[in-house]
């Protein structure tokens, strides 16, 4: 009798249920595809399995138990004493290495469905920005070469490519000049204007962003979001308490609301106000105070005013708030950086302005508002869309870091289901599903089938994805950039490695002793051999590898003294200290012949005397971060070289110095 079936919650003999609360998700494709969701890494996925079938291997064995002890008592009167096996023992699973092995081998297997995913996305109005969050999350030396990553975004909020890339400007001109031969491959028009955080214009004429898309001539324009972000430098601070009234006031600078959209949204509101205030009428003030910011853009339009209106209303916001203070007296504007600021930004005016002909507006659907049908708008202005997106995709990369093979999946799988999930707003079908799977293949033979028994398709708004164009995505056009090679081929794990703890090195404990001091000896007798395991193991070894140089140290003569570790040379060190000891300390510069006698008696020393000094590693060096959440970086050291090897020798911060492994001057 051995426990081969499943046990739920209680004993006895209730019905078996699955052994994974989520479903099957202990083995099959449910263990794949539940790293994909945000946020789970490989330790998660690889603990929440390893629970659930610890849970149920702990539920079959008490049912297994419990079976025997009622053949135990039911067998009492029988003679011979019934021998019942032990349960089988739980077997462990897999490290969580392996988990991510096989979920990067399982995304290498969807890479051209992936990619075409990406490589098949269009839009008339392109947004251009760039991120520095995802670099962090890139390990190894690859990763200290990423500077940005750059997306290019439609206005359905579909991205169009991904890339990590060493800078911006020129390093961008392979993937701009990309999207220009996939619009030319495929037919498609070029776009009517191009949103851009940076290089919007140019002295000479032609902007950067221009030659980058050339032959485009689609308008470049500057986002707004990030023109106004500029004037924050001319700010004393952005917690300031007049903050938040400023942006709100620079905003109505740059843009007008359309006064239909803003009238019918009125009249939506007064209504409702009428019926939750027994049919009382609003004031106009009290009608503009219950309309909020997310109604006004969600059903209002709004355009950039002229150039000259902007430059005069921005002024005088400006002069308006030139004086004002907090309740301590904090100013909120810095005058010098303020008027340094608008002098330069007075330029840009003219990149704010929207294109003519380009509609910027898509009705999305309606909402019923105290009895008024209003339109659902989705504005394709600016890169507010990027913005977004650059939160989500630092979600695409569970954990703290990855290596590049682990980044590019992660990037490809993230931005293909990114567009996936945009695309019933980018393409326009009635009878759209409320299906949610991002399998292309599934999707493809379901519409394929239903489309042959049923002559429609079941997912009507899913387009297959067409071929990968070849163009570099994510980690790829970093690599081509630095020249480091193909660092994207897949790990093969033959056998699944048994799992050993660890435990993670801390800080050094003062108040724990040294292995020799375990024994009972005396004071004098512990202290000289502590001072051997401290020192002596490394010491004899670096005698022994300075003894093989090229450069012979000083022959040993019969008088030659000893340290308590057997080392010669001792007088040597001892006849130079003297010397230093006995040097005139009032005098600020040495003669010629104490500088030789100095060089002289250096000469002597022993060649293990000559070393610098070197300590043992007391904790693991991490390469950019520490170790955990909590804990924070360390600034890096501007101290000069042997410093803080110097510093080691002293008792800091409540913890005893450290014994230097050479030099026993010290």
């Amino acid at each position: 009798m051995e426990p081969g079936y499943a046990l739920p919650a209680g004993c006895g003999t209730q019905e078996p249920v699955p052994c994974c609360p989520h479903n099957t998700a202990g083995s099959g494709q449910e263990v794949y595809h539940f790293p994909e969701a945000s946020g789970n890494s490989s330790s998660y996925l690889q603990s929440a399995i390893e629970e659930a079938h610890s849970e149920e291997w702990a539920r079959q064995t008490i049912r297994y138990l419990s079976d025997c002890e009622r053949h135990m008592k039911m067998a009492t009167f029988v003679p011979s004493a019934a021998v019942y096996s032990p349960p089988p023992p739980f077997r462990p699973l897999p490290l969580a290495q392996w988990f991510e092995t096989v979920h990067s081998n399982d995304i290498l297997s969807h890479l051209d469905e992936m990619k075409g995913a990406i490589t098949s996305t269009y839009g008339r109005i392109l947004k251009m920005d760039s991120t520095k969050k995802i670099t962090k999350k890139l390990a190894g030396m690859i990763g200290e070469s990423a500077a940005w990553m750059t997306n290019i975004g439609n206005e359905f909020g579909q991205v169009l490519n991904s890339v990590l890339t060493t800078g911006e400007g020129a390093g961008l001109e392979e993937l701009c000049q990309g999207i220009v031969t996939r619009y030319r491959n495929a037919g498609q028009p070029e776009p009517e204007v191009i949103y851009v955080d940076r290089d919007c214009c140019s002295q000479s004429g032609v902007s950067s962003v221009v030659k980058l898309f050339h032959p485009w001539r689609s308008a470049v324009r500057l986002d707004s979001f990030h023109f106004m972000r500029r004037f924050n430098c001319g700010l004393t601070t952005e917690h300031h308490p007049l903050y938040g009234i400023f942006c709100a006031k620079l905003s109505s600078c740059v843009f007008e609301w359309d006064q239909g959209d803003v009238q019918r949204l009125k009249e939506a509101k007064r209504v409702e106000w009428k019926i939750s205030h027994s049919g009382q009428a609003p004031t106009e003030e009290q009608l503009m105070a219950a309309i909020s910011p997310g109604e006004l853009k969600r059903h209002c339009r709004r355009r950039t005013r002229e150039v000259e209106e902007m430059r005069s209303m921005i002024s005088g916001q400006l002069e308006s708030v030139w004086e004002l203070t907090d309740t301590t007296g904090l100013r909120l504007v810095n005058h010098n950086s303020m008027r340094h600021i608008w002098e330069v930004q007075q330029k840009h005016l003219e990149c704010l302005q929207d294109p003519p002909g380009v509609a910027r507006y898509t009705k999305v659907g309606t909402l019923q508002k105290g009895g008024k049908e209003l339109d659902i708008l989705r504005c394709g202005r600016g890169s507010s869309s990027l913005e977004s997106f650059h939160r989500h995709q630092c979600a695409f990369v569970p954990g703290w870091r990855c290596n590049a093979v682990h980044m590019q999946m992660y990037m490809l799988e993230g931005v293909s289901r990114w567009n996936m999930g945009r695309a019933k707003e980018a393409v326009d079908v009635e009878g759209a599903s409320t299906l949610r799977t991002f399998d292309v293949q599934l999707m493809s033979h379901l519409n394929n089938m239903s489309q042959r028994v049923h002559g429609c398709a079941l997912v009507p708004e899913f387009t297959p994805p067409g071929k990968p164009t070849g163009e570099r995505i994510a980690v790829e056009y970093l690599l081509a950039q630095t020249n480091r090679g193909d660092l994207l081929a897949p790990k093969q794990m033959p056998e699944i490695p048994t799992q050993v703890l660890e435990e993670d090195e801390d800080e050094p404990d003062a108040t724990v002793c040294m292995p020799g001091d375990l024994g009972a000896v005396e004071p004098d007798a512990a202290l000289c051999q502590s001072a051997e395991l401290g020192a002596g193991g490394s010491a004899v070894e670096d005698q022994v590898s300075l003894e093989g140089d090229t450069e012979p140290g000083p022959l040993v003569a019969e008088t030659s003294q000893s340290d308590s570790r057997g080392v010669v040379g001792w007088e040597a060190v001892d006849v130079l200290a003297a010397y230093l000891v006995d040097l005139n300390c009032t005098i600020t510069a040495l003669s010629v012949k104490e500088e030789a006698d100095i060089v002289r008696l250096y000469a002597a020393l022993h060649a293990m005397d000559k070393a610098p000094s070197r300590y043992s590693q007391k904790a693991k060096k991490k390469g950019r971060a520490s170790g955990g959440p909590w804990r924070a970086p360390r600034k890096p050291s501007g101290s000069a070289p042997g410093q803080q090897a110097a510093e080691r020798l002293y008792m800091t911060h409540g913890q005893a110095a450290q014994d230097p492994e050479v030099h026993r001057a010290a």
